[in-house]
């Protein structure tokens, strides 16, 4: 696969490698190699350097004098790279780092072996008492934080690596580096990231590296002819029968298809990529997965990959034959040839409606037209898919697949349910074999040794109810086989099924209970703790619109695993009047809980849903805990508005999404916004994968609404829509002014978060006034929380421009299809900024601009000022020379402009005027951006801007009326119903009456 390509390294300035040295030290420009300094010898210039008193100003005089000395200063190293020196002195203050990283370019290649030997001291082993045994708890922790130093320290050679690369010493820092992951018996993934920025000159080291290693890290090959053939060649090499039919996971993974997007095989190895769709069990845990980055790959072939793909239209398994027509329609209108092959499969009445409805929407797709005129020719075919989807969920139950999973010797828990989360496999097989009504007398026997031995010492741990009660899956047992279950009744002996009460009632009583004082600084000791009765009461005082239940990953787990602990000792005679150690009884804490999930769901259901929204790492365990309760809650408000809230949460997920991947704003997304363990779940649910996300067999629990299937299945029923949405975050109320926006079309989606910057606390210091008090900003106390939020674009073939939060936490504003975004002083995401481009088939260069050329999609992208630069040798990831520079998205659509040389011109012809306070852009056919810039300031009042952006001179209005606003989700404010559409069909779920009525 051959991509189009332009790209050249860019840096604006007269002096390159200065330019990119300012850059890499985020902001501190305008040194020079040449400056006077104060003379002396080298050893009392040290001690100078070394002396507490000095200013900051006198030790950049110092440092940039021994720099003066050329080589000759290489005693220097010593003291410049002494680890309690530099962790305390440079690290900590950028203008000084400069100055170092400047002068070790001037010592020279001495200074690339003295980074090389560059250590710190660890934390020393914590010490053990006597004889007494070691504490694990202790020892974890200690590793912990040696690993996290260990992390941090190598981050600071990479650092001054890069750093000293981009100043002049390229050339020896690439050969240190080569030489370092050569003799290493283990590759330093690290160092190998770190020599892959270092430009295209690093290639025919990387080359040498991977095929001394056998490891492709694909993600840094560039395009150069040599790299390519390496690539091909370890294709064909890896992707043969025998391994493709390997049960060993590892040696299918280790050419992973998230980096053969970035490497462009030959044409030659399309049969060989496509195998993992043919063949649908040999990646059976990452089929989903593997499905799309196929179809990624795909897209960037032209019409070759049309027979392959038309011959797998033809295949005996229905699972492949809609792999195979899913590709043809992220791929679009270069599969002409297919088209017939398509059509006879859409009208095939014996064909699986899944795959005739793939196959209507690849059509629709390839031919531009609305698939909706298609569906017309499937009879009944939105009740026909619903039905399917209902039943291939089940396929996650199969007793097969659970003796596979049992009878292997895998370490890792991986078959469950989703709403549980067991942390030892030992609970799995009594799970399934009470399930399936086998071995219960043994099994009972079983789980009572195993509570008995618990029960002798009950070592409780700060978060053990997380997922579970104390590590164990008490509780569950219980609400599945218990006496009262709905599901499996009576399978627990009464003697079982009473020892597991005692113990969960011990679990609650011993566990260290929620601390009052906590609730006006939470802290996590706060979070994971029993609470109780007066915490309750606490948070049922507060007014309406007081968020009284956390929802994120840890915290909903956790506080729904605790109510039905409480729901099953209350439902019981014999523990529902017992007492606590606190006086509470169990009766009284299970009522007022009740209360406290039935408001905090219906709240947080009508503002937004949860803070962690789209979240690549975190969203699919919030989810257990809203399942849980779905599920297994008795209270009948309770469980009804928890189905209520999930099935709003899968529409608001389908209808953001783009080929079965999320678009918009996702908050905490810590890998990037094109991953993530949701997408495994969201496709179980849809009867597409379940990989090992294995269910009980047997088990009726909850399922995805008809809408959110439609929208899944048969796509939106809109072509061009907008998503604005409330997005709850902001400290201390449900009416958040952030705003969760995003822009669909069929090509591509993009969004953003757009907040209140000014409403946002700098750091710590920043949050008091003069006079002591909370720092406010019209009457409101400062706060949204840094939450990690992903914005950028993501196009129908799962291709991407991100702009990934963890290089530098951002600040929105996005009108249609124009998105401007900048780094913000406060942020704990901090870091140079840098826009990420995933497998585009087609870049070019242009005045200040990179243009891209997706499919049927465009894209331009251009820091407002400063210019940029490229990085690795793939030069997929743009660095700014600027960091507060604003960055500029423009997207559009070829049915809009045409060619795209078209667009290109009509992007360089657009008004746009940047100064020191405003970047004033008006996009070909958008509206005017007039985006107010936050600055490079330690001064509250002058870091964030004074005013909101403005849209067509209206300033962005942050104070919704809607809370949810789309074609398929509305919601006004102060209404407890929000109404669910697609096409003429409608449902209103009624948080009043609890209620969800089809109209």
């Amino acid at each position: 696969m051959k991509m189009e390509t332009n790209i050249t390294g860019k840096v604006m300035g007269s002096n390159r490698q200065i330019a990119a040295l300012a850059l890499i030290l985020s902001g501190v420009v305008g040194l020079t190699f040449g400056q006077e300094n104060g003379g002396g010898s080298i050893n009392v210039m040290l001690a100078e350097l070394q002396d507490s008193k000095r200013s900051t100003a006198k030790q950049i005089e110092i440092v940039k004098g021994l720099g003066q000395m050329g080589s000759g200063a290489a005693p220097a190293l010593k003291v410049l790279l002494d680890p309690e020196f530099y962790l305390e002195e440079v690290k900590k203050n950028p203008p000084l780092k400069a100055a170092v990283i400047e002068t070790l370019v001037r010592i020279g290649e001495p200074s690339v072996s003295a980074v090389f030997g560059f250590t710190v001291t660890t934390p020393s082993k914590p010490e053990q008492s006597g004889t007494a045994e070691k504490d694990p708890k202790k020892e974890r922790k200690h590793d912990k934080r040696r690993e996290a130093q260990r992390k941090a320290m190598q981050g600071e050679v990479d650092f001054l690596l890069r750093g000293m690369a981009q100043g002049g010493l390229d050339d020896e820092v690439i050969a240190a580096l080569e030489k370092d992951l050569l003799a290493k018996k283990k590759l330093n993934s690290s160092s190998f990231e770190t020599i892959g920025q270092m430009g295209p000159k690093a290639a025919p080291a990387i080359l040498r590296v991977m095929k001394d290693r056998k490891y492709y890290n694909l993600s840094i090959i560039g395009p150069e002819p040599e790299a390519l053939a390496a690539v091909n060649s370890r294709i064909a090499e890896h992707y043969t029968p025998e391994i493709w039919n390997e049960s060993n996971r590892s040696k299918q993974e280790k050419f992973d298809f998230w980096q053969m997007s970035y490497a462009q095989p030959e044409p030659e190895q399309i049969s060989a990529l496509l195998e993992p769709v043919r063949n649908v069990g040999i990646l059976r845990s990452d089929y989903f997965r593997a499905a799309r980055l196929t179809g990624m790959m795909m897209s960037g072939y032209g019409k070759t990959p049309a027979p392959a793909l038309a011959e797998l239209l033809k295949t005996t398994d229905a699972r492949s034959r809609r792999g195979a027509a899913t590709i043809l329609g992220m791929i679009g209108p270069n599969m002409t040839d297919v088209l017939p092959a398509l059509e006879a499969t859409m009208l095939n009445e014996k064909e699986a409606i899944d795959v005739r409805v793939a196959a209507a929407r690849a059509i629709a797709s390839i031919r531009g037209i609305d698939a909706a005129d298609l569906y017309a020719k499937i009879p009944d075919v939105q009740e026909q898919i619903v039905a399917l989807t209902r039943e291939q969920r089940k396929a996650a139950q199969d007793p097969e697949l659970w003796e596979k999973h049992l009878g292997s010797n895998s370490e890792k828990t991986l078959a469950r349910h989703l709403s549980l989360y067991n942390k030892t496999k030992e609970w799995e097989q009594p799970f399934y074999l009470l399930a399936t009504n086998r071995e219960v007398e043994a099994q009972n026997r079983l789980v009572r040794q195993i509570i008995e031995k618990r029960l002798e010492d009950l070592a409780l741990g700060d978060d053990g109810l997380v997922g579970s009660a104390s590590d164990t899956e008490a509780h569950h047992f219980v609400l599945l086989f218990g006496a009262d279950s709905r599901f499996f009744p009576g399978r627990l002996e009464p003697e079982t099924e009473k020892l597991l009460k005692v113990f969960c009632f011990r679990v609650l009583d011993e566990m260290k209970t929620f601390e009052m004082g906590f609730l006006t600084s939470p802290g996590k000791s706060a979070r994971y703790s029993i609470k109780t009765v007066e915490y309750f009461q606490h948070e049922l005082a507060k007014e309406n619109s007081a968020r009284i239940l956390e929802m994120s990953n840890g915290p909903m787990r956790y506080e729904a695993n605790q109510h039905l602990i409480l729901q099953i000792l209350a439902g019981d005679p014999e523990f529902s009047g017992r007492k606590f150690q606190n006086g509470d009884t169990v009766a009284d804490r299970y009522r007022l809980s009740s209360e406290v999930m039935a408001r905090g769901m219906k709240g947080l259901a009508l503002h937004g849903m949860w803070t962690e929204l789209g979240s690549t790492n975190y969203e699919h365990k919030t989810y257990r805990g809203l399942l849980a309760l779905a599920e297994f809650a008795s209270d009948p408000v309770v469980a009804t508005r928890a189905k209520m809230f999930m099935d709003l949460a899968l529409v608001e997920a389908e209808q953001i999404s783009i080929s079965g991947l999320r678009g918009g704003s996702k908050s905490r997304c810590k890998d990037n916004g094109l991953t993530g363990r949701f997408n495994r779940y969201l496709a179980m649910f849809h009867g597409e994968y379940h990989g090992n996300l294995l269910e009980l067999p047997g088990f009726e629990g909850y399922e995805p609404p008809v809408s959110a299937i439609l929208l899944r299945k048969l796509g939106p029923t809109e072509p061009v829509y907008e998503i604005a949405n409330r997005h709850v975050g902001e400290k201390g109320t449900l009416l958040s002014r952030q705003l969760n926006y995003a822009y669909c079309t069929p090509d591509y989606v993009m969004g953003c978060a757009m907040f209140d910057v000014r409403h946002w606390p700098m750091v710590d210091k920043y949050r008091h006034n003069r006079n002591g008090e909370i720092e406010t900003y019209q009457g409101r106390e400062l706060g949204y929380g840094t939450m990690g939020r992903w914005s950028g674009v993501v196009f129908r073939n799962s291709a991407a421009i991100e702009l990934q939060a963890y290089t530098g936490e951002k600040y929105n504003v996005q009108s249609k299809d124009v998105m401007i975004a900048q780094i913000f002083k406060g942020a704990s995401y901090t870091g140079n900024p840098q826009v990420d481009f995933v497998s585009i088939t087609r870049m070019e260069e242009s005045g200040d601009w990179v243009f891209v050329e997706n499919l049927e999609a465009y894209a331009a992208v251009r820091p407002a000022e400063g210019g940029y630069y490229w990085a690795q040798p793939a030069r997929r990831t743009m660095h700014l020379n600027a960091p507060y520079s604003p960055i500029i998205i423009q997207t559009g659509r070829k049915a809009d402009y045409g060619s795209f040389e078209a667009f290109q011109k009509a992007i360089l012809k657009a008004p746009l005027k940047v100064t020191e306070d405003v970047v004033d852009y008006t996009g070909p056919n958008s509206s005017r951006i007039e985006f107010f810039r936050c600055k490079d300031s330690d001064e509250f009042d002058e870091a964030y801007p004074k005013s909101l952006p403005r849209i067509d001179g209206q300033e962005l209005d942050l104070n919704l009326t809607r809370n949810y606003s789309s074609p398929y989700l509305n919601n006004k404010v102060g209404s407890d119903v929000v109404t669910v559409t697609y096409g003429d069909r409608e449902w209103e779920y009624d948080f009043g009456n609890n209620t969800i009525v089809e109209k």
